[in-house]
C-alpha cells in the first residue's frame, strides 16, 4: 500500500470514528388534531410528514380529534449530540408559515424541549395554529397539561458551528473521493432508498399545475390522437376516439373548445415513479412496442418514429390522468378524455397499454394531495390486471373490478388482488348488468370509505364491440373486424351486450354515488373499439352535465 493511500485510509477511519453515533435514545412524538367545528373549511383533516435524522416516517392523515404516536430512534452525533425532528403540516387552513418546521431541536436528552420536570411533549393542531402541550406531574402525582401557545417554529441551530461542520465534512468527503476514485463512494444515494427517490420525483414533477377558473375539468390534447402513416388502422382501437368525443361535446353546445384543459406530457422521471428503468429502456425496441400495441408492422419502423408517433401520445394521456386527480380534488370531478391503460404494470405493457397511468395517478395523489384512501372502479370489459398487480397489496387502495372472465387478459395471478370481483359473462344484457352494478357499488362503499374514486369507464361492453369478445391473435383480430364490418350478426350474440343508454346509466350511477358522498371522482375513457363509441361517451358526459353531476359550461362571470 502506497504512502498516499495509507494516509487516505487513516483520514477515512478517523472521520468514521468521529461521526460514529453514541448510544441511541428512544424518541417519541405525539400529534393530535383538535381542528373541529370550523365554518367554511371543508377539510378538517391534518396531513403530516415527519422525519428525525435518518428516520423518515412518511405521510399520515389525522381526522378531527384523532391522535397519532410515532416512536423512533434519536441520534446523538459526536461532538454536537444533536437531535432534530422536523415535520410538514397541511390542513384546510393551508400549510405552516414555513414548508418544513423543526418540532424538536435538542442537544442532549430528547425531552429537554419540554423544560425542567417535563415528562413529555405533544403537538396539538388548532384552528389558530399549533400548540405545544407540556405534561407535568402535580403534587398528587397525577398528570395535567399546561398549554403553551407556540408560534410556527423556525429552524434553530448554532449557525457558526453548523457551517464549520458542513464545510469540514464537504472537504473531507472530497478528499476521500479523490483518493479512491471509486463509484462505490457515490452509491449511498437515494437510489438505495427507492421510496425517497419516488417522493423526490413526485414532488419535483411539473404535471401538477394550477388550472385557471376559465377552464372546466375536462382534459384533452390533440396530441392524444395516434396517426402513424395509416398503420394505426390495423388495430381495431379507434385511435381518434378522444378527438371525436370532444368534437361532439363542442358541436352539441355542452363544451367550449377554449375551456378544455391541456395536460403536460409525462417525462421519464415521472414514469419512473412506478415503472422500472429496465422497462422504459425496453420501449426503445420497436418490437416491444409492436407487441404492446398489438400492431406487428410497428416493429419494422425506426424507434425514434415509434417514440414520436405512438409512445408520445400515450405519455401525454398519462399526464392527463395524473392532472385529473388534482382537478377532481379541487373541483369534485374531472374527466380525462383518454387514459385508462389498465393492462400495463410497472414491469410489463400489453393490451394497447404502454404506461400504468392509474398506478401513477394514485401515487401522485397519495403524496401531493394528501389522499390516503382510493377506490378504483374498473368497468371496462377486460380485467384491470395492471393496477391490480401494482396496487393490489396496498391497503390504501380498494379495487372493484367488473369484467368478463372469458376474455383477455386471463391474469389469474392478478385476480387475487381484486377486493371485489364481479364477473360478467358473455351475453349479459343491459338490465342484468345494471342490477349487478347497483349491488356492487352498494357493497363497495359499505366496505370502504375512499377519499377519491378513480373510475375506469371503458365502453367495450357496448353491444356489438368486437373486442369485448376476446383477446385474439393479430390475424384473427383482422378477420373479426372484417366480419364485423360485414355485419355478421351472430358474432355479437357472444358479447356483453350493453346498450348506449346502459352506458349512460352506468356512468351516472358511478358519478352519483361518489358525488352524493362528496368524494372526488376521476373518469378515464379506457377501452372501446368501434367508431360509435365516441358518440356514446359524449352522450354520457352530456347526461352527467344535464343531471348536475358535472359542470361543463362556465358561468358568464368566469368566461
Amino acid at each position: 500500500m502506497g504512502r498516499n493511500q495509507g494516509w487516505c485510509l487513516f483520514v477515512a477511519a478517523a472521520v468514521v470514528a468521529a461521526l460514529l453515533p453514541a448510544p441511541t435514545m428512544a424518541g417519541r412524538l405525539e400529534l393530535k388534531n383538535e381542528i373541529s367545528g370550523v365554518t367554511g373549511v371543508r377539510k378538517l383533516k391534518l396531513a403530516v410528514r415527519c422525519w428525525s435524522n435518518e428516520d423518515a416516517l412518511g405521510w399520515d392523515t389525522l381526522k378531527p380529534m384523532q391522535s397519532r404516536v410515532w416512536k423512533f430512534t434519536t441520534m446523538n452525533m459526536w461532538p454536537f449530540q444533536k437531535t432534530e425532528f422536523r415535520c410538514q403540516f397541511r390542513s384546510g387552513f393551508g400549510t405552516t408559515s414555513q414548508d418544513v418546521v423543526t418540532v424538536f431541536s435538542v442537544q442532549s436528552g430528547f425531552r429537554k424541549e419540554c423544560g425542567d420536570g417535563g415528562d413529555e411533549c405533544i403537538w396539538v393542531a388548532k384552528r389558530d395554529g399549533f400548540y405545544q402541550r407540556r405534561i407535568v406531574r402535580n403534587d398528587n402525582g397525577l398528570m395535567k397539561d399546561v398549554r403553551v401557545i407556540s408560534t410556527w417554529t423556525d429552524l434553530t441551530r448554532d449557525s457558526a458551528v453548523y457551517l464549520l461542520f458542513t464545510f469540514s465534512a464537504i472537504k473531507v468527503s472530497q478528499f476521500i473521493y479523490r483518493c479512491f476514485q471509486s463509484s462505490e463512494m457515490s452509491s449511498f444515494s437515494m437510489e438505495t432508498h427507492p421510496e425517497a427517490l419516488r417522493r423526490e420525483r413526485i414532488l419535483s414533477s411539473k404535471l401538477y399545475f394550477n388550472v385557471p377558473e376559465s377552464k372546466v375539468s375536462i382534459i384533452y390534447s390533440s396530441a392524444y390522437d395516434i396517426s402513424f402513416m395509416g398503420i394505426e388502422k390495423l388495430h381495431p382501437f379507434d385511435s381518434t376516439k378522444w378527438r371525436r368525443v370532444c368534437k361532439f361535446l363542442v358541436s352539441d353546445g355542452f363544451l367550449e373548445e377554449k375551456s378544455i384543459v391541456e395536460p403536460l406530457e409525462a417525462s421519464n422521471s415521472d414514469l419512473l415513479v412506478v415503472h422500472s428503468l429496465s422497462y422504459l429502456n425496453s420501449l426503445k425496441s420497436s418490437a416491444t412496442v409492436a407487441r404492446i400495441t398489438e400492431v406487428p408492422p410497428v416493429a419494422f419502423f425506426p424507434n425514434f418514429l415509434v417514440q414520436q408517433k405512438v409512445l408520445s401520445p400515450f405519455r401525454k394521456q398519462v399526464g392527463g390522468t395524473i392532472l385529473a386527480a388534482k382537478l377532481a380534488v379541487e373541483r369534485g370531478w374531472a374527466i380525462n378524455v383518454g387514459g385508462g391503460f389498465h393492462h400495463c404494470t410497472a414491469e410489463r405493457g400489453g393490451g394497447f397499454c404502454a404506461f400504468a397511468d392509474i398506478s401513477l395517478c394514485i401515487h401522485f395523489a397519495f403524496l401531493r394531495l394528501s389522499i390516503s384512501r382510493v377506490m378504483i372502479i374498473d368497468l371496462d370489459a377486460h380485467q384491470g390486471n395492471g393496477h391490480e398487480t401494482d396496487l393490489g397489496d396496498d391497503s390504501r387502495v380498494y379495487i372493484l373490478d367488473m369484467y368478463n372472465p372469458e376474455i383477455y387478459p386471463y391474469d389469474y395471478s392478478a385476480r387475487r388482488f381484486i377486493d371485489q370481483k364481479v364477473e360478467v359473462m358473455s351475453g349479459t344484457g343491459t338490465d342484468e348488468y345494471l342490477r349487478k352494478l347497483d349491488k356492487a357499488l352498494e357493497v363497495a362503499f359499505r366496505n370502504f370509505q375512499p377519499e377519491m374514486v378513480v373510475y375506469n369507464a371503458g365502453t367495450d361492453i357496448l353491444d356489438g364491440d368486437p373486442l369485448g369478445l376476446l383477446k385474439a391473435s393479430y390475424t384473427l383480430k383482422v378477420i373479426i373486424i372484417f366480419l364485423f364490418e360485414q355485419n355478421v350478426s351472430n358474432l355479437v350474440t357472444l358479447l356483453v351486450q350493453i346498450s348506449p343508454d346502459g352506458i349512460t346509466s352506468r356512468d351516472e350511477k358511478v358519478f352519483r354515488v361518489a358525488r352524493e358522498r362528496e368524494i372526488p371522482v376521476v373518469m378515464l375513457t379506457s377501452g372501446g373499439y368501434m367508431k360509435s363509441n365516441a358518440r356514446v361517451i359524449a352522450d354520457s358526459i352530456e347526461n352527467l352535465s344535464r343531471q348536475g353531476l358535472i359542470k361543463t359550461q362556465l358561468d358568464s362571470a368566469s368566461t
